[in-house]
Order: C-alpha cells, then structure tokens, then sequence
C-alpha cells in the first residue's frame, strides 16, 4: 500500500518474501525501491496514465530484489479512496518466475523438436545421394587390386561417407524424440556380399 506521492505505507509478508526487504526497510520508501533498470519513465508515465483514467492497472514488470536480481511480476494496482479523495494505492504482486522457466522450458523443447525435424530431413536428403556414392565406389573396388591407380582413394571415399554417416548417426540420435527411432544405416556393398556368402 502506498499513498498518492508513490511512498510505501505498508506491506506484507508475500513482498518481503519476494524482495528480501523488511517490512520496516520498506515502509517510508518509494516503490523505486524495487525498480529495475528495465523500467523506463515512459513505463511509469503509461502506467499512471492508465491508472488516472481507468482507476486501475495491471500488467507484467520486471523488478529488482534486494539482493540486485531480477524478479519477474504480475502487478495490479487500484487506487485507495475515502470518501471521494484518494488516498493511495493498493498494488497485488505474483513472482511470476516458476511461470516464465516453464515458458522457457516449453520453448526450449519446441527448439529441439524443430532441430530434430530437421536432423530427419538432412539425413535423409544426405543419405540417399552418399550411400549411391559408398556404394559405387565399393562396386569399383571390388574389381580392383590394391595396387591398381585409384585403389587408396576409392576407400578413403568410403572411410569419409562412413564418417558423414557416423555424424548423421549422432546428430539424429540427439536430436530424436523417441529413443527407440531406428537410425538410418549407411548402406555397405561389402557387407551385403558377405551376408549373400
């Protein structure tokens, strides 16, 4: 409760609760006291504006603890009449910072869901064309000698789409919702003829 001048003539236990003032730190104080830096002149002016024509408001504001944090705050204030004089004002106060890391939390898990869409759609836009290129080289390797011109380059073409196929392996396995998702193999030659013997 303040009177008309902004200074605080009483609060109760949910503020020090809030603030980590005392009741007695408090009283005789402006509500500047828990104002942060986010809250501008133009805020206030808006805010008094809103209260002198609509003898109310309420809104969200960030303001600031004892102890220098920020505190988010769902903030309604009404003015205080007696008789037709007003007196002062009555503002109501919910921490909002159990809301706001949910909000964060439901934002965050809407972010990986988004990545993981994604990580799906890269590594099957990359996994066709590689396993055609880990494919064929393993076809041509397979008509080949050690020795022959191309032999050591043909495989490091494999060891690279084997590789690229390890990292899609990884990115999809972070980035996947359900942990029991199959993950796309990379397709071998080799190991295709041997399973053929």
């Amino acid at each position: 409760i303040t009177g008309v001048d902004g200074k605080i003539l009483d609060v109760n236990n949910a503020f020090t609760g809030i603030y980590g003032y005392s009741r007695d730190e408090a009283i005789g104080k402006t509500t500047s006291l828990v104002q942060s830096r986010h809250s501008t002149g133009d805020f206030y002016r808006n805010m008094w504006t809103s209260l002198d024509r609509d003898n109310q408001w309420h809104g969200e504001i960030l303001n600031r603890r004892k102890d220098g944090t920020e505190v988010p705050i769902w903030l309604s204030i009404t003015p205080i009449y007696l008789g037709e004089q007003k007196i002062g004002y009555m503002g109501i106060e919910s921490d909002m910072s159990e809301q706001k890391n949910l909000e964060q939390q439901i934002i965050q898990t809407e972010k990986l869901a988004t990545i993981g869409q994604l990580a799906a759609g890269i590594a099957h836009a990359i996994g066709t064309p590689l396993n055609i290129i880990s494919g064929n080289a393993e076809f041509v390797l397979l008509d080949m000698q050690k020795s022959d011109p191309g032999h050591r380059e043909l495989e490091i073409i494999i060891e690279q789409a084997k590789r690229i196929s390890e990292l899609m392996r990884q990115l999809l396995t972070a980035a996947r919702q359900d942990p029991d998702a199959p993950v796309p193999e990379l397709f071998s030659l080799t190991s295709w003829a041997e399973d053929r013997k």
